[in-house]
């Protein structure tokens, strides 16, 4: 088995970012998943958000987020649920699950799939410095570019 911590497509879009809001929204549903993928903002190993992201934020109307811890390095692949905020409901959209592996070097990999609407996004998020949370969330806006 081809191990994904070492094979995974760099995603570095700062419109994914927790703290972004742009004028043109973005939907992930159009992007072609394939694959594993490492979340960057501007060079910097990010990952997604384990909590609420406001919406409007990371480029889309209902941005992406983790709902479940990260996993640990011995659980290997696991599978999680992906909640998309909007209308001050954390879960308005209940998106298709993903899978997450935690790399040594402690950063993660995510197999990412088609949100189940338009427009959700996968948020890439930055970094929390409340509570002595290392996380750098990346909320992954369930938009995704026309580009991909």
């Amino acid at each position: 088995l081809v191990d994904p911590c070492y094979h995974y497509t760099v995603l570095d879009q700062a419109w994914r970012a927790t703290n972004t809001t742009t004028k043109v929204k973005m939907c992930d549903r159009n992007a072609r998943w394939k694959g594993w993928y490492r979340l960057f903002y501007n060079g910097k190993s990010l990952q997604m958000p384990e909590r609420c992201v406001p919406a409007n934020k990371c480029g889309t109307h209902a941005p992406l987020w983790l709902a479940g811890p990260h996993p640990k390095r011995r659980q290997g692949i696991v599978t999680r649920r992906v909640c998309g905020h909007w209308k001050k409901n954390c879960c308005a959209f209940r998106s298709t699950p993903i899978k997450v592996k935690k790399c040594r070097g402690n950063y993660f990999v995510y197999k990412f799939t088609k949100p189940t609407s338009c427009y959700l996004a996968y948020c890439a998020g930055i970094k929390n410095k409340r509570r002595g949370d290392r996380s750098l969330g990346l909320v992954w806006t369930v938009l995704l570019h026309k580009h991909s």
